[in-house]
This record gives structure tokens, sequence and C-alpha cells, in this order.
């Protein structure tokens, strides 16, 4: 069988171009970005920008922030750390503020590291919707310590001075509370949200 040099040149320059197109069939081009919020968070919230890194602390049963994304997207997964001494859920909840939207799930996650759960209904976001993020420890636990999360506070014990724009995030408030107690603006709660940006 005779294959002409033409036909040949034809072939290989599709095989070749294939070969090139081929390296992210696998990834589809909107993913859900796990490190889209917590990497704003640990860039902005830094050791070289006056505050702590992450630390245990709060233990209060409800920890909060809110935050604007700039860009339009979804939000696709959320996550969290358990504390050593807790394997029990939490009850993760999300509201667009700009269009009524309320997501509330129950999870657990890992002791040892950020795990994250995918969302069963994304969060549609628009570039400067506010967004509100609760994470609340499930009724039944035994021990206050139980309530601690990961966080980040200033290193002066100051409060912090919302808004504070990072490079796709603006942070705009946070809150623990619990057991008749109430703190504002006074750390970050270290919850990690999954961004599909469009």
């Amino acid at each position: 069988m005779k294959i002409s040099l033409k036909t040949l040149s034809i072939l290989l320059v599709f095989i070749i171009s294939s070969c090139s197109s081929d390296d992210n069939l696998n990834t589809p081009a909107n993913s859900c970005n796990e490190g889209y919020v917590i990497t704003e968070v640990t860039d902005t919230f830094s050791n070289t920008n006056g505050y702590t890194g992450i630390i245990n602390g709060k233990p209060l049963e409800v920890h909060h922030y809110a935050i604007r994304i700039l860009a339009d997207g979804n939000i696709c997964s959320v996550g969290y750390q358990n504390p050593a001494g807790y394997s029990g859920s939490y009850t993760i909840k999300m509201t667009n503020n700009n269009n009524g939207f309320i997501y509330e799930d129950d999870f657990s996650f890992s002791q040892s590291q950020l795990e994250f759960h995918n969302v069963s209904q994304t969060l549609s976001v628009q570039a400067g919707d506010y967004i509100s993020v609760w994470r609340t420890i499930a009724p039944g636990y035994t021990n206050i310590n139980q309530a601690e999360g990961k966080i980040i506070e200033r290193t002066d014990n100051t409060s912090f001075l919302y808004p504070i724009t990072g490079v796709n995030v603006t942070f705009e408030a946070s809150s623990f509370e619990g057991g008749g107690t109430a703190e504002y603006d006074t750390a970050i709660p270290y919850i990690a949200l999954g961004f599909e940006a469009n």
C-alpha cells in the first residue's frame, strides 16, 4: 500500500496538533478551584501583613464571615477541618444577599487536614455579590474546646478593619457567637470555598 507524501504530511500535522491539544482534555474549562477563597485568606492575612497565621481558637458554636467575590461564577464546594477532639458534623450555611439564595447542609470534615465537600446546589455569584458563610457545630458536642476552629487573628489582638481587599475577594465582616457571647471582627474563620469562575 502506497501513501503519498502529501497524505503523510497531512496525517502527521493532524497527529501533532491532536497531541498538543490533548493536554487538558480531562480538565473541564470551568472546574471547581478549591484554592480560590482560602488562598486569598492566607495571602491577605499573612504573617508579613500583621496576622498570626492559622491557629486554633474561638470555642464558640458559630463561626461566620462575609465576602464579595470579584468575579462571576459559582461556589461549588466548601472546605473545613474538624478540631482534633471532634469527629461530629457542622451545619454549613451560605447566602447570597444580592439574589436571596440560601444553601444549607451538614458535613463532617477531616481532623488532620482541610477537607472539601462538593455542595449539592451551586451558589451563583455575580462579581461584587455579598456572600455570607456560617459554620455551626451540631448539637450534642461534649466539650467547649470541640467548638474551636481554625482561625487567623491580628498579632496585636486589635480588630480587623473591614473591608479588606485581596486579589479576587473583598472581606467584609466576621463574627463568632455562642453561649450568649458574640465577637465581631476579631478574627477570620478558616472556612474554604471552592469557586468555578465563568
